[in-house]
C-alpha cells in the first residue's frame, strides 16, 4: 500500500506547491508506522507513534484549506490525548515489570497479576482505540480523510490507523481469560462495525464512505481482540 500509494503521489505532487513539505511528513508518517510493527521496547513504540502522529498531521494540513486546518486540529488534539493516555499506562507498566526491562512482551505479562491491572487497560484501550477510530473517538477519521490528499488518505485508513491495532495485540493480555474487559470490548467492537456500515452507506462523499469503512473494519478486528481477552485465547492475534 505504501509502495503504490507513494508512486501515484510521485505524479500528483508534480504541479503542487509545497511538495518537499509532503515528502518528509510523507516519510515520517512511514516510519512512524512501519517503526511500530518493529519495535519491541515501550520507549522506542512511544517515540515511533509520536513521529507519526506528527506526520500524519502534516499530510492532513497540507492543502492549508480552512477544513484542512480545522481536521489537522482535530486530529492532533485527540492523537496527542490519546498518547498521553498511553503514556501514563506505560508508566505504571514499567513500575510493575520485574527488574529493569522496558519490553513490550514483558509489559503484556505484568498486566494481568498488577494491583493496577484494571487502570492500565482503562488507559490502553482508550488510547489506542481513539488512534485507531473506535466509536465514539471515531470523528476525526471523515475529517482527515477529506482533507488529506487522496494518496496521503490511502495509507491514513489502509495502514495508519492498524499501528493502533497493532498496539492492541501487542499490549493486552490475550493469552489470559478476562471476560468482564473481554465482553466490554466485543460488544463495543461490534457495535463500531455495524455502525460503520449504516451511517456509511448515507454518505455521498467517496472519502466520508471510506472513513466510515474503516470505523467498521476497525470495529470488527476490535471485536475479536475483545473475544481472544473474554476466553483467554491467544490466538486471536493471529
Amino acid at each position: 500500500l505504501w509502495i503504490a500509494s507513494g508512486a501515484y503521489a510521485s505524479q500528483y505532487l508534480q504541479s503542487r506547491p509545497n511538495h518537499e513539505r509532503f515528502v518528509v511528513c510523507w516519510l515520517m508518517t512511514l516510519t512512524g508506522c512501519v517503526g511500530v510493527f518493529l519495535a519491541a521496547d515501550m520507549v522506542g513504540f512511544y517515540f515511533l507513534l509520536a513521529v507519526l502522529t506528527l506526520g500524519a498531521t502534516g499530510l492532513v494540513i497540507y492543502h492549508e484549506t480552512p477544513s484542512a486546518w480545522r481536521a489537522g486540529a482535530i486530529y492532533i488534539g485527540l492523537a496527542l490525548l490519546a498518547e498521553a493516555l498511553l503514556l501514563m499506562a506505560f508508566v505504571l507498566l514499567a513500575a510493575q515489570i520485574p527488574g529493569d526491562s522496558l519490553l513490550i512482551r514483558d509489559a503484556a505479562a505484568a498486566i494481568p497479576t498488577s494491583p493496577q491491572r484494571d487502570l492500565i487497560l482503562v488507559l490502553l484501550i482508550a488510547g489506542f482505540g481513539m488512534k485507531a477510530g473506535l466509536v465514539p473517538f471515531h470523528f476525526w477519521m471523515p475529517l482527515a480523510y477529506s482533507a488529506a490528499p487522496t494518496p496521503a488518505a490511502a495509507v491514513l485508513s489502509g495502514a495508519v490507523v492498524k499501528a493502533s491495532i497493532l498496539g492492541m495485540i501487542r499490549f493486552l493480555p490475550l493469552g489470559t481469560a478476562l471476560p468482564d474487559w473481554g465482553t466490554a470490548i466485543a460488544a463495543t467492537g461490534l457495535f463500531a462495525a455495524l455502525y460503520g456500515v449504516v451511517i456509511g452507506i448515507t454518505q455521498r462523499n467517496p472519502r466520508g464512505v471510506l472513513a466510515y469503512s474503516s470505523v467498521s473494519q476497525m470495529g470488527f478486528i476490535i471485536a475479536i481482540i475483545g473475544m481472544g481477552m473474554l476466553t483467554g485465547d491467544g490466538r486471536a492475534a493471529l
